[in-house]
């Protein structure tokens, strides 16, 4: 895992000292995605900077920006090209064992055509001298962030886009467009972010940039397996021993669910020389951990295991600080303590195996059951949804009520079936909130997460699949489920989905926890145009009153102001929490 980072000057405002001070602050800023090694390129106007993690060929030969010999391209990329050995051509004589020059010579060759044969994780930026043009990709499932900017004085763009503060003339401020599909969802996918003219690359966007015409390009990417028909449990091992492959320690996120157990036991087969380091994280309370079946888990397949338990008092003090690793707010209460999990899986690992994407591709999600005999627009439109319109604009005062980029997600898919529905509007904009949690997460440590569900060809095979050998009316991941009970015993296997709950009704009850934070709406100190501060203040009234439990709107409300107040107002994290008495 790195960080990219790259922007054009484009009135040539700053010297070339300039830009490269200016790119090193920007590095410094996101230093925690790559402390192995740091690089920086000036072309007239143009810089491309790079903090590198070493995970395969650790020497520094592999170290970026890389440029080919003619000088006629160089790549900055993060992430991994789990099949860059076999793309690799033997016609050329390559100077490293690094997947980042494998990708860099495929390009060359085959300009953009090389994303449809490379399977990976990746957010990628080309830039060719000749023409003056920039190309930033990133891979099929959008594991990989990256951000970019254009306005008159910049193009610019980055793996977090907190390292834009640093361009002279740029602010940050609320994208209020955007704050709709954020209160209803609690995320805003496709390209639009809260922060106004920022934006992010798509799951298999490519952005092109021409610098001497200051014209963007949009196109899309697929990487083409041939695969229709397969042996899923073959598919699942191969995918799991190209995922292990790496220079460094290898450990795995392990909550005793059937996704990240099976991960477990068949990385565990493949590693037989090696130790494996298992983590899971919870309450101390068992009723808001999985502890008992994590443990199990690891018995069984003899990893080692960590159990890393924390409380209120540790997620108060770290809210802010994850919201500022993630760059967005935080949606999800379990970002936080998987900050915990990363920071202390660096001890003992580089590298964290995960089980995301099993859910979408597979059928893993109770609603799916619940929405399985309905087939209706609005139906799967409103699925993944978290506060209902009405509550959201009750509570925000806003001009943009659409959600232009799902409902053409939807309807790009009107003649699939429900399941088809439902994993394609998951994998497209429920799925990227997840990956990028676990991205950031992970990179706040400098660990690098995989995740071998998101495999091209397992994805082909899983979109071949009928509905029902996904879901029934009893069971979820039938599939792949038949394959977990060759590995693992029935009560791993088959218990009910838990999920990573925390209990963020009951905190936020709580004056002296999480409480605390809903001062930035009882006694504002700045007051946002947006928000309806009279409906806000009668909902959390009523909510410490135990009238109603409106944890779930006042969650997101919070989690948007603290966002704000780092990422616009410039406070610094560490100190919120303690000046909130």
């Amino acid at each position: 895992m790195c960080g990219v980072i790259g922007f054009v000057d484009k009135k040539k405002q700053l010297s070339v000292s300039e830009r490269k001070i200016l790119m090193n602050k920007m590095l410094e800023e996101i230093v925690h995605r790559g402390r192995d090694a740091s690089g920086v390129y000036e072309n007239n106007g143009v810089v491309i900077g790079h903090n590198r993690l070493a995970i395969l060929d650790l020497s520094e030969k592999a170290n970026q920006p890389l440029i080919t010999e003619d000088g006629d391209l160089v790549v900055s990329y993060n992430g991994e090209i789990f099949n860059h050995l076999e793309i690799r051509d033997n016609t050329i004589q390559y100077n490293s064992d690094s997947d980042t020059e494998t990708l860099l010579r495929a390009y060359a060759k085959h300009n953009k055509d090389t994303f449809e044969f490379i399977r990976g994780m990746f957010a990628v930026s080309f830039f060719e001298p000749a023409s003056r043009k920039i190309i930033l990709s990133v891979d099929r499932f959008g594991i990989k962030p990256l951000y970019y900017l254009n306005n008159d004085d910049w193009f610019a763009w980055s793996s977090e886009s907190k390292v834009f503060k640093h361009l002279n003339g740029f602010s940050f401020d609320v994208n209020e467009e955007s704050l709709f599909e954020y209160g209803v969802f609690r995320v805003v996918s496709g390209s639009e972010t809260l922060i106004k003219n920022v934006y992010k690359l798509k799951p298999a966007e490519i952005v092109e940039y021409d610098v001497a015409g200051d014209l963007i390009t949009n196109s899309g990417h697929h990487t083409h397996t041939n695969l229709v028909q397969g042996d899923l449990e073959e598919l699942v091992n191969h995918s799991i021993s190209e995922h292990v492959l790496s220079d460094v320690p290898i450990g795995l996120q392990l909550s005793g669910g059937v996704d990240s157990s099976l991960i477990c036991a068949l990385a565990k087969k493949v590693l037989t020389q090696k130790e494996v380091h298992s983590f899971s994280v919870g309450l101390e309370n068992s009723n808001w951990n999985e502890f008992k079946y994590s443990r199990e888990v690891s018995n069984l397949l003899g990893a080692t295991h960590h159990e890393l338990v924390f409380d209120q008092d540790y997620f108060c003090k770290n809210y802010p600080i994850a919201t500022y690793f993630l760059d967005e707010p935080i949606v999800y209460p379990n970002t936080v303590p998987m900050m915990l999990l990363s920071n202390t899986a660096s001890r003992y690992v580089k590298v964290l195996l995960s089980g995301e994407g099993a859910d979408e591709l597979f059928g893993g999600y109770r609603r799916y059951g619940n929405l399985f005999l309905k087939n209706d627009r609005e139906s799967i439109l409103y699925s993944n949804s978290f506060a209902s319109k009405i509550d959201v604009l009750h509570f925000f005062r806003l001009n943009k009520t659409t959600i232009d980029h799902r409902e053409s997600i939807v309807d790009s898919v009107s003649e699939k079936s429900t399941m088809e529905k439902l994993g394609t509007y998951d994998l497209q904009t429920f799925l990227p909130s997840l990956l990028l949690r676990q991205d950031k997460m992970g990179m706040a440590s400098t660990i690098e997460n995989r995740f071998p569900f998101l495999d091209s060809r397992l994805a082909d095979f899983a979109t071949s699949l009928s509905d029902s050998q996904k879901v029934s009316d009893s069971e979820s991941k039938i599939l792949l489920k038949e394959i977990a009970s060759k590995y693992l015993p029935p009560d791993i296997v088959f218990r009910k989905k838990c999920g990573f709950g925390l209990p963020i009704s009951d905190w936020l009850r709580d004056s002296n926890g999480l409480a605390r934070y809903i001062q930035f709406f009882t006694n504002p100190i700045i007051e946002r145009d947006y928000f309806n501060y009279p409906n806000i203040k009668q909902c959390i009234k009523e909510h410490l009153n135990h009238e109603k439990d409106h944890s779930e709107i006042v969650w997101i409300l919070i989690s948007l102001e603290l966002w704000t107040r780092i990422f616009v107002d410039g406070e610094r994290p560490e100190n919120i929490w303690s000046t909130l008495a």
